[in-house]
């Protein structure tokens, strides 16, 4: 279901653009779901794992003019990473 305004394909993946003007709660959450759903649904009949590519999202938000968040700040960067040791990072989705 997930719908982005522009899907760029790159050498090492993918790179989904999104603007957003007006304000909208659980932005991230909704960020989070269409990259979620590019890198889920890459593989097609008879493919390996390893053939899923990285996919990066970049959402630019609001008029900037004021902040989007309520802390001021204009940049967020996300990437998973193992809660026991920061180390281990999985990068596929940022």
């Amino acid at each position: 279901r997930s719908t982005v305004d522009f899907l760029c394909e790159t050498d090492f993946g993918y790179v989904t653009i999104e603007f957003q003007v007006a304000k909208q709660d659980h932005w991230d959450k909704r960020a989070l779901a269409y990259i979620a759903s590019i890198y889920g649904n890459q593989l097609r009949t008879r493919q390996g794992y390893e053939q899923i590519r990285d996919v990066i999202g970049v959402n630019l938000l609001g008029d900037g003019s004021i902040p989007y968040w309520k802390d001021g700040k204009f940049v967020r960067d996300y990437t998973f990473i193992d809660q026991r040791n920061s180390r281990n990072k999985v990068p596929s989705l940022r």
